[in-house]
């Protein structure tokens, strides 16, 4: 699941990709990218749902969500309809709506 514009989520503009020292390029191609911008997540520590919206690493593999911040991949996993069903999982309105 992707949103429509990832930039609606996030509130400054962020680096879509980061290459620390480097140039913010992604050099991986599109297929084999797990997380990218405007990817739909579950951060399992928060339990949240939250977009990714910018700073994505695949060096590190850091991405900036906009419920948590920096997450790391281990910390996050593409979202499902079965993640919104978990009891008390956070997702804001604005996500709400845009899927319903």
């Amino acid at each position: 699941m992707k949103v429509s514009n990832h930039k609606d989520y996030a509130l400054f503009d962020y680096s879509q990709y980061l290459h620390r020292g480097q140039e913010a390029t992604c050099h991986v191609p599109e297929k084999n990218r797990p997380f990218d911008l405007g990817s739909i997540v579950y951060i399992k520590d928060e339990n949240a749902i939250g977009v990714v919206i910018g700073c994505v690493d695949y060096m590190s593999e850091d991405l900036r969500t906009d419920m948590s911040g920096m997450q790391g991949f281990c910390q996050v996993e593409l979202a499902t309809k079965e993640h919104f069903k978990i009891e008390g999982v956070n997702v804001t309105p604005q996500l709400k709506k845009e899927l319903s």
